[in-house]
């Protein structure tokens, strides 16, 4: 039978514990702040091993206890000055077993120069990349690593916080993974639909020009019904192909010349730009790695719809393109009718209409295709609009120059 009156003992003792060791947090932080602590001295693994903080840096190991993310004091070498729980907890080592020794034990061979690059470069400025910690146990921890210089009795130190990156990993491999296979359903049913689909329509138009006239009024009118529906579903499949092939039959990034690119774009809608006398032009565009052919159809799409979705206005199209660090960013704006903001977003995912089909011909794939496209290229898209003024699209490319 459990002693339960010396199971209550316990837990008061243990409570007392608990809240002398708060007493004793809550005095050090009001000494810190009143400037009274000199030095804290963090003892490591054998007894003549000793590194001492001054008192302000007392506060970032109080700090550091508290902290979700793994953090440690380095030397320039790989010395573990300092580490805190959470560390420990992700290199799956006891303290003792940690400080004194080197960091270089718990990062994989492959990590071992970045983590040396990084211990070198930390000392004169902060620091930021992704690595693989390997715990004693041998499991790998995926982690980004920020490190920024930090002082130790006047020493050159670094002080690096560790955040896992297991959990946000296992997100993306799902996403990936999910991606892929929604890909390929997409791949499939819209493939294996076109041949059926094409016989409907086929027997659909052979019934409407043998009998029309020939039936009641209302007979030709459904007979005219399936088939422009039969058309607006086979549009549909197509863009749905279309899309699902973007990630799985994209071409490798290669040097193109956009403006060479968008002349091409100019030339497939030579009939609807001298049909509505659109007046295009642009400013230097850049010469940058891409798929040129995906390039090709985010420019179609996005100089179609300003065309479509144009006003009484004369049309007129610019397209331009400015160096924003590593990226390019490349703008489409025209003077047509203009989106509402609060469909900004909503205009980018598949299947999106705004406007009545009876006014605006389409599927709503242009700019979902468009997205993923500029996706693919590390970019990302986004628009800036006022109703009867026009819009201005945005996307970005990643700036890789030739070497």
């Amino acid at each position: 039978m459990p002693n339960h009156e010396s199971t209550r003992n316990d837990l008061i003792a243990e409570i007392a514990e608990l809240r002398l060791r708060l007493e004793e947090a809550e005095e050090t932080l009001e000494a810190i702040r009143n400037g009274e602590v000199d030095a804290l001295v963090v003892s490591g693994p054998q007894d003549d091993q000793v590194y001492t903080l001054n008192g302000s840096d007392r506060a970032y190991r109080i700090l550091f206890e508290t902290m979700n993310e793994g953090a440690a004091i380095l030397g320039s070498d790989g010395t573990v000055f300092f580490c805190n729980g959470k560390l420990t907890a992700m290199l799956r080592a006891p303290m003792e077993t940690i400080l004194g020794g080197s960091i270089f034990p718990f990062v994989t061979e492959k990590c071992a120069p970045v983590i040396a690059d990084l211990l070198e470069k930390g000392l004169q400025s902060s620091q930021k990349m992704e690595i693989t910690l390997q715990s004693r146990d041998g499991t790998l921890v995926p982690c980004q690593i920020s490190s920024s210089p930090f002082l130790v009795e006047d020493a050159a130190n670094i002080c690096a916080i560790f955040t896992d990156l297991t959990e946000r990993k296992q997100v993306e491999a799902n996403l990936i993974r999910s991606n892929k296979d929604l890909a390929q359903f997409a791949y499939v049913a819209s493939h294996d639909l076109q041949e059926p689909l094409r016989n409907v329509i086929n027997c659909l138009q052979i019934l409407e020009k043998k009998y029309k006239y020939k039936l009641e009024p209302s007979a030709d009118q459904y007979i005219h019904h399936a088939v422009e529906g039969s058309k607006r579903m086979k549009a549909l499949i197509q863009d749905l192909l279309t899309y699902s092939r973007i990630d799985t039959q994209g071409k490798e990034h290669a040097h193109v010349e956009s403006e060479e690119v968008l002349s091409r774009t100019v030339e497939n809608l030579a009939s609807a730009i001298s049909e509505t006398r659109a007046d295009i032009t642009h400013g230097p565009l850049p010469r940058m790695a891409a798929d040129n052919t995906q390039l090709l159809q985010v420019f179609q799409n996005l100089i179609g719809n300003a065309i479509k979705f144009r006003s009484e206005k004369p049309l007129r199209i610019h397209v331009s393109a400015t160096a924003n660090n590593r990226e390019w960013i490349f703008s489409i704006r025209d003077n047509g009718i203009g989106i509402d903001p609060q469909y900004s977003e909503k205009i980018f995912m598949i299947f999106q209409r705004l406007n009545r089909r009876s006014e605006y011909d389409g599927t709503g794939m242009g700019l979902a295709i468009v997205k993923k496209i500029v996706e693919r290229h590390g970019g990302r898209v986004w628009v800036e609009s006022t109703i009867g003024e026009g819009s201005t699209f945005y996307f970005t490319i990643r700036n890789i120059q030739e070497s």
